[in-house]
Formats: structure tokens, sequence, C-alpha cells
């Protein structure tokens, strides 16, 4: 049996301390390659595609968004239920910046963004018994199963991170 393996190699371009942390074009680059053996094979996995979402968030963002409309922003990209949740952690808005990121890293898996059918209440970030999240799919229009979709989040300093695997 042919193995899987991911790899991938993260590339932030972060501004100077002089800088304000929202002025300019600070961008983030993802270099991702899916390299699975399975699918270069006939087999069973031959047929099966699978599509890779990525997304990088500055927290200082979010925390800025929050200040500046709070409830009304926190309720446009987040379920009441991940916002009873983000509210239980010490940094609230590590884990509301984590959730944007997962939301958007799924909606480029499913390949539209975020519109185009895809909205930010269309999936819901839940957490398992041992904190593992994955995705609850609310709209079922987007015909995808949550169990379909795989999630990793990571938020450390001023960042937040979501990587989904997708399988179609």
């Amino acid at each position: 049996m042919a193995m899987g393996c991911v790899f991938f190699s993260l590339s932030l371009k972060v501004p100077n301390k002089a800088s304000s942390a929202l002025e300019g074009n600070h961008s983030a680059k993802l270099y991702f390659t899916l390299m699975n053996a399975d699918l270069f094979n006939k087999g069973a996995m031959a047929d099966r595609r699978r599509e890779v979402g990525v997304d990088i968030v500055d927290i200082r963002r979010i925390r800025l968004s929050y200040e500046r409309y709070g409830e009304k922003f926190l309720r446009r990209v987040l379920t009441e239920s991940e916002i009873s949740y983000c509210r239980r952690k010490k940094d609230m808005m590590s884990s509301v910046a984590a959730r944007f990121a997962a939301k958007e890293a799924v909606s480029k898996a499913i390949g539209s963004g975020v519109s185009r059918g895809f909205s930010w209440k269309s999936v819901e970030v839940v957490n398992d018994e041992q904190g593992k999240p994955s995705f609850r799919v609310l709209d079922k229009a987007l015909g995808i199963a949550g169990e379909k979709i795989r999630l990793s989040l990571s938020h450390s300093g001023d960042y937040a991170v979501a990587v989904v695997l997708l399988d179609l």
C-alpha cells in the first residue's frame, strides 16, 4: 500500500516594528504541495479527488475589527455556538481568528471563496471531547459532508492558520 505525504513550507512577510501592523501590503505566502502516491495509482484511491485550502490571519486585524464593530462583527462571521466557544478562551481573539481562517480555508478548498454560494455561516467549527477541530456543514446546498473535511488549526503570536483537506 502506498503512503501519502503532505509537505508544506510557510513563508511570512512580517512588518517591521516601526510600522503599523495594519499598514501596507503585509502578505503571507504559503507554498503547499500535496504528494499522495495513491493518487498516481490505478487502485481504489485513483478516482478520489482531494482539494486543499489554506489561510493565515493576522490576529491583530481580527482584534481591530472586533474593536470597531463589536458583536456585529462576531455575529457576521461566527455562529452562536462558535462565539460561545471563543468567549471561554483566555485569548478570545486568537480563537476567533482561527475560526475565521478555517472558514476561508474551506471556501478555498471548495473553490468558491467566501461568496458564490459559500457564506460565513455555511459551516461551523466544532471541537470533539479532546479538542480536535472539525466542521459541521450547515448549508446542505454545498453538497459536502462534514466527515469529508479534515481541519487543522493553530495560532501563535500574531497569526492564526488553518489547513483544510477536502475529500470529494
